[in-house]
């Protein structure tokens, strides 16, 4: 059996296979949230079947982060199931930690600049992933999980410092900081706006449109100036 993201039927392995085999395509819909309640239900029948189980909110962040996808999914499964081996339960910290360790690094540093709306230098930012081969939809479902983390953050009380944030929110202290630190910069209402911007954004990708001209719309929609964005060092 074989496996793969995709199967482009113009290239002479892809008719071969049409032709003379069976060709089963999994999937779990267009709607981004709709999709993420799939994975995340696959995400934990996965890891019982492992014999280890998620705690509250665990697979969640592992759903929106590798977004949606089924076969990065099972592969992070597997990875996390190995690791925590026989303590049987896969904390949020961990899905943090092993999962997406340098995509949150990478999405915190960008959510400083939506957060002081420094719309320029956001866009730069974007074009230099780009460049560098990052993929458009798991870079959308890291900045998802980063707005969701936001606004968590932004209804934590009480703290005060990293450490306190990281055990609230599930993740590592510098990365704590850094949301509730944004959190205070972008009111609730900016926050849920980008949030939907997100899902158009997704929605288009889906529909086929250049990811560039998607990915800098989306960053001047969250950077709150609407008017279409200029391509950057094109």
């Amino acid at each position: 059996m074989l496996e793969a993201t995709g199967l482009d039927q113009r290239m002479k392995l892809g008719k071969l296979l049409v032709e003379k085999t069976l060709v089963v395509e999994c999937g779990l819909g267009e709607n981004l949230e709709e999709r993420l309640t799939s994975a995340t239900v696959l995400a934990k029948s996965m890891a019982s079947e492992d014999g280890v189980e998620f705690e509250k909110g665990a697979a969640e962040d592992l759903a929106e982060f590798v977004a949606a996808d089924l076969m990065r999914l099972k592969t992070e499964v597997t990875k996390l199931a190995t690791y925590v081996g026989a303590r049987k339960v896969i904390s949020r910290a961990e899905v943090v930690a092993l999962v997406i360790s340098e995509k949150t690094t990478t999405v915190w540093e960008l959510s400083d600049m939506l957060a002081s709306r420094q719309q320029k230098k956001a866009l730069e930012f974007l074009d230099r992933l780009l460049r560098n081969g990052e993929e458009p939809l798991p870079m959308l479902g890291a900045m998802t999980w980063m707005y969701r983390k936001l606004i968590e953050a932004s209804e934590v009380k009480g703290v005060t410092n990293g450490w306190q944030a990281a055990r609230a929110l599930g993740m590592r202290p510098e990365q704590a900081e850094l949301a509730l630190q944004n959190a205070r910069k972008i009111s609730k209402d900016r926050l849920l706006s980008g949030l939907r911007a997100l899902q158009r954004a997704d929605d288009r990708l889906k529909g086929g449109e250049d990811p560039r001209t998607i990915l800098e719309f989306m960053i001047s929609e969250l950077t709150g100036n609407t008017r279409s964005a200029k391509a950057v060092n094109p």
